[in-house]
């Protein structure tokens, strides 16, 4: 899904370790559809480079999002994969 979205928060940076042993500065960002306050809205995390981004609640992004589900001990899980981020 590609889409124009509001960032409503965005957490601090922190480093992570990825499943093959490197680290990676990692951040949390919540996304929303610009409308209204019940409009869509996506959480996911910007890995490496893209957690470098200058933003900041209110601003504007272009983003590519992919919504994955998991199935673990007979429950579903929805992850939000974003791809791309381009601040606008």
């Amino acid at each position: 899904m590609e889409n124009i979205f509001k960032v409503i928060s965005i957490s601090a940076s922190r480093i992570i370790t990825t499943p093959d042993g490197n680290t990676s500065p990692c951040r949390d960002i919540v996304l929303q559809v610009p409308g209204n306050n019940f409009s869509d809205k996506i959480t996911g995390g910007l890995i490496g480079s893209k957690s470098e981004l200058d933003l900041h609640p209110g601003d504007l992004v272009a983003a590519s999002v992919r919504l994955d589900v998991e199935e673990y001990n007979g429950r579903a899980y929805q992850k939000a994969k974003i791809i791309e981020v381009i601040k606008i």
